[in-house]
């Protein structure tokens, strides 16, 4: 049973999972709001002592969705935090021995509990923070009616918009950028340059998670100074073996080729570490005082 996925069994361990993580949830649900709500009314309460009795409607309207955009800035920021944070957090609930035992007691295959458990991090803690950025929203909203003159903005659709609409200069209202997700629009360029972003979020991603089951104590911050020191090598390699005179001897087309193929290894990359966290779990002892789960 330990390589067999059962659809029925799955349901019925997520289920039990949701119910047992309920505590967890609704902890990181209240921490993630009361941050974003101490933000938001932080910035509000701010913008409250500007002088805006000589702008017109139209400047007020402006001033307004700069404070938004602001906010939803804030919004992403604890949310690419939290998340990688989380990820790092997988296998928690199997730190001690008396929760490696009941864990690893269920009856199910290995498969499905490493199922579950990524269930718990890359679902669980997503739908939570969408709870907790409802609840700041909302409290921003009713501080930014009373305090501040205007329209008020929802930072929730803000932050959703801001993705697919594109991005208008200030000064003329011309068009000067696409949308956040691409940039450059759907050229070669906008969707290479719009995938990289996306793959350098999954390749971090999966580096969590898989550091996250590989340490047994303190995974967040031994991830967090793994990732630090793999980081600073990468560059330094990068500085010594790659020179200018390559980038400048590359046109268009070969650029986009080379860039193409990173994010291709990259891919296969992520899936390895996907792959090596699950063995790496498959290999868990229910002893075991070391730092490291091999």
């Amino acid at each position: 049973m330990n390589t067999t996925f059962d659809k029925t069994r799955f349901v019925k361990l997520l289920k039990w999972e949701m119910m047992t993580e309920r505590k967890d949830y609704m902890r990181f649900a209240i921490g993630i709001a009361l941050t974003l709500t101490f933000l938001f009314c932080a910035t509000i309460i701010s913008r409250y002592f500007d002088d805006v009795n000589g702008y017109t409607e139209d400047l007020i309207i402006m001033f307004k969705k700069g404070i938004a955009m602001k906010l939803s800035v804030f919004a992403w920021t604890v949310y690419l935090f939290a998340i990688f944070l989380g990820a790092s957090f997988v296998f928690k609930n199997v730190a001690t021995k008396q929760q490696r035992i009941a864990f690893f007691s269920l009856p199910a295959s290995n498969l499905e509990k490493f199922l579950v458990r990524l269930f718990h991090v890359m679902i669980g803690y997503p739908l939570c923070f969408l709870v907790a950025l409802a609840f700041a929203d909302i409290m921003q909203l009713f501080l930014s009616f009373i305090l501040l003159k205007g329209p008020d903005y929802s930072v929730v659709v803000k932050s959703v918009t801001a993705l697919f609409t594109p991005i208008y200069s200030d000064l003329n209202g011309e068009i000067i950028k696409g949308c956040l997700l691409f940039p450059n629009g759907f050229t070669l360029v906008g969707i290479m340059e719009s995938l990289s972003y996306l793959t350098f979020f999954a390749f971090n991603y999966a580096f969590w998670i898989f550091c996250g089951t590989l340490f047994r104590r303190n995974a967040w911050l031994l991830t967090l100074a793994s990732q630090v020191v793999i980081g600073f090598v990468v560059i330094m390699i990068i500085r010594v073996f790659c020179s200018p005179s390559v980038g400048n001897s590359l046109n268009e087309s070969s650029a986009l080729a080379l860039a193409y193929l990173f994010i291709a290894i990259a891919w296969v990359v992520i899936a390895l570490m996907y792959c090596g966290s699950y063995r790496l779990f498959s290999r868990m002892q229910v002893i075991n005082n070391k730092w490291l789960n091999v």
